[in-house]
């Protein structure tokens, strides 16, 4: 956890006009929400925030945050929220959620697919749908992202499903939806339905 460390500074003052005022020193503004515990507000490095989320775990990241001030304290936190400038779209605002390392959590995990599947190779038309999967793990296990190996998939829907997680995850997504799909090449469905009046006509 050494590499995710971020430093963090008790904030005295709360609301627009504070952070506002924050973000002009070069500051921060954020808040820590604990199960059961006052919703701490906290100041931290722009640079710093930015740099964490920009790895290989993104918002997923587990952050080992270190709060300065005459009651310091150690949380392992998860990003819940973020506000982002509307032009600049950097953050203006990071809402982080303490965790328990025992406890699964809810997050949302980039889907990769992989391979090369005979139905594309033929002349279908691969389509990926859902971009990120929902699944519920222990923190400490979350992958950087769900990988499908689409070469054994022929042609139609893949819904979630259908989709093996690696251990330690559980669905979260609900089952229906649909994950990729490969529709057969143009004119694919007219050849069937004639090969089919041939084959029905022969004695």
């Amino acid at each position: 956890m050494s590499e995710n460390i971020l430093v963090a500074k008790l904030r005295e003052k709360s609301g627009k006009g504070p952070a506002r005022k924050l973000r002009v020193q070069g500051e921060l503004p954020a808040v820590v929400y604990a199960k059961d515990q006052q919703t701490l507000s906290v100041s931290i490095c722009p640079k710093e925030t930015v740099k964490l989320f920009l790895g290989p775990l993104r918002r997923n990241v587990l952050v080992n945050l270190k709060i300065e001030g005459p009651k310091p304290a150690n949380k392992l936190v998860m990003m819940k929220d973020r506000q982002l400038h509307p032009t600049k779209r950097e953050p203006i605002h990071i809402d982080f959620v303490e965790v328990d390392l025992k406890k699964p959590v809810m997050v949302s995990v980039p889907v990769k697919l992989f391979g090369k599947s005979e139905s594309v190779t033929l002349g279908g038309k691969l389509e990926h749908v859902l971009h990120k999967m929902r699944v519920s793990c222990l923190p400490n296990q979350i992958p950087q992202s769900i990988e499908i190996d689409i070469t054994p998939i022929s042609f139609g829907s893949t819904h979630a499903e259908d989709v093996k997680l690696p251990q330690g995850l559980t669905l979260a997504e609900k089952p229906k939806v649909v994950v990729l799909t490969i529709k057969k090449p143009r004119g694919a469905t007219k050849e069937e339905e004639k090969e089919k009046e041939k084959a029905g006509g022969k004695k």
